[in-house]
């Protein structure tokens, strides 16, 4: 592609991207489901322009196995979120969900360590040149999705961000604690080995990103039905929840992670995601980390 293809192509991205923008906040206050349709515009682009990079060939022991390890895992966070085992949470899962799996990969695969980092997504540079202004261009576009979600989940207004203004300065810990957990656990497993898998086995990227994600959103029920205060109980709302919201999400960053080869910028995003989600709980009686 010439350098005139290829800035039309850019040009084009952004365009959808701030149509992307334009409809979420036309549609905000209109419920979390029209959050699936918020990312279509992006999703679709990014369908037509997929560049998944050099992918193994197909291991049907590697898909398996993790495909097997998934379920025990599912199983795992059950018994955690029932209160029955406490097995999983956000630390055990560098174990569960990055060490285990990494060395299935590893020793199904017969790869070196450095090997097997790159082809599951961590690449030796943390992000190539251009998806830096991406990933940043994104964590600005989808925050007014969040802090509309936020309101609505917290009821976060202005007027309670004005009267505690200080709580915005836990952000970058949030941040930091995101990219030491589930930002970098998650996407580790969901996007580089099983999103992975799953497109080695059919040659799909729209496969794999949708089942991936299916996957991705399956995780978070048993938190849902069990833990989270909103859809405790109630497994049709649980499920309501993580469709509108997981699911979206998942294919998001597994889009994200298939344009630019390389697992990084969905950490991030995930991170983000994530961080800002916990910020806001600083605004309520119920903050994630309590002092004192």
């Amino acid at each position: 592609m010439d350098k005139s293809g290829k800035y039309l192509k850019e040009i084009a991205s952004i365009i959808v991207t701030v149509i992307a923008y334009c409809f979420s906040v036309f549609v905000m206050g209109v419920g979390s489901s029209m959050l699936l349709l918020i990312l279509i515009p992006i999703c679709v682009y990014s369908f037509f322009s997929f560049n998944y990079g050099k992918s193994y060939q197909v291991n049907n022991n590697d898909i398996v196995i993790n495909s097997l390890w998934w379920l025990i895992y599912v199983i795992l966070v059950t018994l955690t979120a029932a209160n029955i085992l406490p097995l999983v949470n956000e630390w055990y899962n560098w174990l569960w969900i990055e060490i285990i799996p990494f060395f299935i990969v590893k020793f199904t695969n017969r790869t070196t360590i450095k090997d097997t980092l790159r082809n599951i997504g961590i690449c030796g540079s943390l992000v190539k040149k251009p998806w830096k202004r991406k990933t940043l261009f994104m964590c600005f576009i989808i925050t007014p999705i969040l802090m509309w979600s936020a309101h609505g989940r917290f009821n976060i207004t202005l007027g309670k961000i004005a009267e505690n203004p200080t709580a915005l300065l836990f952000f970058p810990l949030m941040f930091f604690l995101m990219m030491l957990t589930a930002g970098t656990t998650e996407e580790f497993f969901f996007r580089g080995v099983i999103q992975r898998n799953i497109y080695n086995a059919t040659k799909s990227q729209i496969i794999a990103v949708l089942v991936s994600a299916l996957l991705f959103a399956l995780f978070h029920l048993p938190w849902a039905f069990f833990s989270w205060s909103h859809t405790s109980g109630n497994f049709l709302i649980s499920l309501a929840n993580i469709m509108t919201e997981q699911f979206p999400s998942g294919v998001f960053l597994g889009v994200v992670f298939i344009r630019s080869s390389n697992l990084w910028p969905p950490i991030i995003l995930h991170s983000f995601i994530n961080s800002v989600w916990a910020t806001a709980t600083f605004f309520t009686d119920n903050p994630i980390l309590k002092f004192g």
